[in-house]
């Protein structure tokens, strides 16, 4: 398959002319053309209109994850429980995107031992962001007041790619799929995992 380049008088001006409630939208036209460039992002397009059936949320998560799973799914009408503060405290985000006026969809992704899992969001529906947070306990959810864990997030426009390693023992992880500015959306992710020892 040949890319096909967008012209740099056409990508830039319409990525810096976006504002904060527009970028998503405009991410729904540039991810498309970015998959075309760069291979390792060729996922599926995410269907923006269609309306995704989530699973209830048991305890704190709405669904497992394992290696190799990919789904789509939405946070239109997810819980909001995590916000700024347990971003900021579990040193998850470098800056306060407002996360609590948006609803998240949670996950739990159990790792095994040894193993290093790549968690891919591509949110061309809204600014979506992932993060994936260290939580043993699967009857209730982590809160600002809780000990500091393993946390990792990645807050680019379109989704984005969070590396997590296990070493000795599995490992249990909540994703959240949360918004900045409260955006909500459909999104698609996937979990690859490689042994790396």
């Amino acid at each position: 398959m040949r890319a096909r380049w967008l012209p740099l008088s056409v990508a830039v001006p319409a990525l810096l002319a976006c504002s904060l409630n527009t970028c998503g939208r405009a991410a729904h036209t540039v991810v498309p053309a970015v998959r075309e460039i760069d291979p390792a992002f060729a996922t599926e397009a995410v269907p923006c209109e269609e309306k995704v059936a989530m699973p209830s949320q048991k305890g704190c998560a709405m669904a497992e994850l394992s290696c190799g799973d990919e789904v789509l799914g939405s946070t239109t009408h997810g819980p909001s429980l995590f916000d700024d503060d347990f971003y900021q405290t579990m040193m998850c985000a470098p800056t306060r995107e407002q996360y609590r006026d948006a609803p998240e969809a949670i996950y739990r992704l159990t790792i095994p031992a040894d193993i290093r899992a790549k968690v891919t969001l591509v949110s061309d529906c809204g600014d979506l962001d992932v993060a994936t947070y260290r939580w043993e306990e699967a009857g209730r959810c982590p809160t600002s007041k809780h000990p500091r864990a393993q946390c990792e997030m990645n807050t680019a426009r379109g989704g984005g790619t969070v590396v997590v390693q296990t070493v000795g023992t599995p490992e249990h992880h909540l994703v959240v799929i949360d918004g900045k500015h409260g955006e909500r959306g459909n999104f698609r992710l996937r979990v690859d995992c490689e042994t790396y020892r």
